[in-house]
């Protein structure tokens, strides 16, 4: 499958595998599941409560953004070259953010009376910039 892909689901989980293009893959309530992709465009994959798992089959070169706000996010280059600006931003109580590279910046903020950690690293370049996020969840960067 190729192409502009655009799903959305109110109650209901979106599985796509093996697919090329530009993303944008929503649900209210159930999970994201993007397997063995490719990129062709920015992309965009949420859920406000379920989990997110992405997949590339080739390292992005454009802007990547994955959120949930409640649930688990995974982001997985399976061996590929992990590149670009990563932002990480989780809940400080309830959320949990784990990546194979070290962070080059660690900060706190509140967000609608909660306190929220945000954590980046930059590598081999600022772009493509890819954003992460979950209000009560686990992220993890895979390589």
């Amino acid at each position: 499958m190729s192409g502009e892909l655009d799903f959305s689901t109110a109650s209901g989980d979106i599985k796509i595998r093996t697919a090329q293009g530009h993303f944008d893959l929503s649900c209210a309530s159930g999970d994201v599941e993007a397997t063995r992709i490719t990129l062709d465009e920015e992309s965009e994959f949420s859920t406000a409560s379920g989990d997110v798992e992405v997949q590339l089959d080739k390292t992005s070169e454009y802007d990547i953004e994955i959120s949930t706000a409640s649930g688990d996010v995974t982001l997985d280059y399976s061996g590929n070259d992990i590149k670009g600006y990563f932002e990480f931003s989780a809940k400080k109580r309830s959320g949990n953010i784990k990546s194979p590279i070290d962070f080059d910046r660690e900060e706190e903020f509140g967000r609608n009376g909660d306190e929220y950690v945000k954590k980046s690293f930059t590598r081999g370049g600022g772009t493509p910039k890819i954003y992460i996020s979950t209000a009560s969840g686990r992220i993890s960067l895979k390589d």
